[in-house]
């Protein structure tokens, strides 16, 4: 798997799911009076249809140095590890049940983040509400807080 390979760079650090970490992520992903290239997202496939409006843009640069560590915590949530779709309900939810935030802001802030890395698909009206397909190449991966998480990392990346 190409994005597997990232996680071993020495300029990437394991991170926990949380909502302090993604949101001030998604702040500093933000768009400033000296961005140049934008990279949008939405988020809904059919916004018109959900008559909400779902169009942010980013800073392409600063998207492109956080994308390991963006990749990395999308990887901590419960669907990547079970599924291989999001389902929007769920992405509050880390691997292990509990949830990283109660602030749907927050989750949102990371699925756009998610999306403008091209990630995931928009997500659409599914069997389990609204989903999302997400790369192929995206991996679970465990919170360095977890008991299990020096024995994984080892076994993952070698």
């Amino acid at each position: 798997m190409i994005f597997t390979n990232l996680f071993k760079i020495s300029d990437f650090e394991p991170v926990d799911l949380n909502e302090r970490f993604v949101v001030n992520l998604y702040n500093r992903c933000l768009p400033t009076s000296t961005t140049t290239d934008y990279e949008p997202s939405t988020l809904i496939a059919k916004p018109n249809y959900f008559n909400v409006v779902d169009r942010l843009q980013f800073d392409k640069h600063k998207l492109k140095k956080e994308k390991k560590t963006i990749m990395y915590l999308m990887g901590q949530l419960r669907d990547v590890h079970k599924h291989k779709y999001l389902v929007l309900d769920h992405s509050i939810l880390k691997y292990d049940g509990t949830q990283w935030t109660q602030n749907r802001d927050a989750e949102l802030a990371l699925l756009h983040l998610c999306k403008a890395c091209d990630l995931i698909e928009p997500f659409d009206v599914g069997k389990r509400g609204l989903m999302s397909y997400y790369h192929k190449d995206i991996i679970p991966t465990l919170t360095p807080e977890d008991k299990n998480f020096k024995s994984w990392y080892k076994k993952q990346f070698g």
